[in-house]
């Protein structure tokens, strides 16, 4: 080989390391930038991880429900929808963030109540808002519409195991319908994260979570953004999964204290179900 190929061979090779190098740096930045992102879809990206969804969006409103006025190991019922103005013993005007609506509705008259247990309740490390009666939906409203939405959330399954729950987002997206779930949900502790953030503009006006048959899903924090979005995106998106909901409660709750009488001191029993 004469000196000039020799020179010719090393420049090329020294060239085709440095493009695999770049390549190799442009992967590890998309895998940074998406770590958490669940999955991406047209016009959502779906986050399972709060620090990513949080260096994601900025500007959010938090809200939580530590202002509940429930003693911890005890429970309480009230009317939906919990808004800003709801003033009912529970929570008191102000408590909530305006433009936040969370409601339930069922087929009975206790499924369109709102469940709050105190800590420790239903195995709960935070104070939460739980659907309540049989065949409930948890839904939570945006007046205005919000680009980005996360949520914690817990479930209730009478020590049955973590559940799977159908999610439905209504508002500026897609007519199409398309299947999503939020994946097994723990049954205590402070619940498990999930978000959606709209990367063209898309808005989401409402979700609603359908549990399955003998489960509650329970939301402990929500967290949201209305301004326009800076992620890049494609078209717009509705997720949808149909499911079936629990019966009440606090019904179950209220008969368990009877029987458990002057047995124990606290309120609150270990583990409720759903399915009595």
């Amino acid at each position: 080989m004469t000196s000039v190929t020799k020179v010719a061979s090393r420049i090329n090779h020294k060239d085709g390391s440095r493009n695999m190098r770049k390549r190799v740096y442009l992967l590890i930045a998309f895998v940074v930038l998406f770590a958490g992102a669940g999955q991406t879809r047209a016009g959502i990206i779906v986050y399972t991880s709060q620090s990513a969804f949080e260096a994601a969006v900025s500007g959010l409103t938090k809200q939580d429900f530590s202002a509940a006025q429930v003693l911890d190991g005890s429970d309480a019922l009230m009317t939906g929808p919990l808004t800003n103005a709801t003033d009912n013993g529970v929570f008191s005007a102000g408590d909530i963030v305006p433009g936040l609506s969370i409601s339930s509705a069922g087929s009975s008259s206790s499924g369109n109540m709102l469940y709050i247990p105190g800590v420790g309740t239903v195995g709960n490390d935070v104070r939460a808002v739980y659907t309540n009666g049989s065949n409930a939906t948890l839904s939570l409203t945006f007046s205005p519409q919000v680009i980005a939405v996360g949520l914690t959330l817990l479930s209730f399954t009478n020590n049955t195991g973590p559940r799977t729950f159908g999610v439905l987002l209504l508002g500026s997206l897609s007519t199409t319908p398309q299947n999503f779930s939020t994946g097994p949900l723990p049954t205590s502790g402070s619940g498990t994260f999930l978000g959606f953030v709209g990367t063209g503009g898309e808005q989401v006006q409402g979700i609603s979570f359908q549990p399955s048959i003998g489960a509650n899903v329970g939301v402990t924090s929500v967290e949201f953004q209305d301004q326009v979005s800076a992620v890049p995106a494609p078209a717009g998106l509705v997720l949808a999964l149909t499911g079936v909901g629990p019966l009440g409660l606090a019904g179950w709750l209220r008969r368990r204290r009877r029987v458990a009488g002057a047995k124990s001191s606290c309120p609150c029993p270990t583990h409720l179900d759903p399915a009595a």
